[in-house]
């Protein structure tokens, strides 16, 4: 990929690859699916695992949108 710009490179890739977002491979309502945590609570749907095409026709499920999440470790404690 070509990037053109007139702006400095070290300004357009300052922190590039410090911006690793989160991601978990989780079951939510028996779906399989993956998503991006995001802060207070919150997670973004990247993709969906599942093998039922109704999953992908619920518009709750789809790619992008922000659902709650409270995430348990091992031990059951936030």
């Amino acid at each position: 990929m070509i990037f053109y710009t007139a702006v400095n490179p070290e300004d357009v890739f300052r922190d590039w690859d410090k911006q690793k977002p989160e991601y978990r491979d989780v079951k939510i309502n028996g779906v399989d699916m993956q998503i991006e945590t995001l802060p207070e609570g919150k997670a973004k749907i990247v993709r969906l695992y599942s093998c039922n095409p109704l999953d992908y026709l619920d518009s709750s499920l789809h790619p992008g949108t922000v659902i709650s999440y409270i995430s348990l470790d091992r031990k059951g404690r936030e």
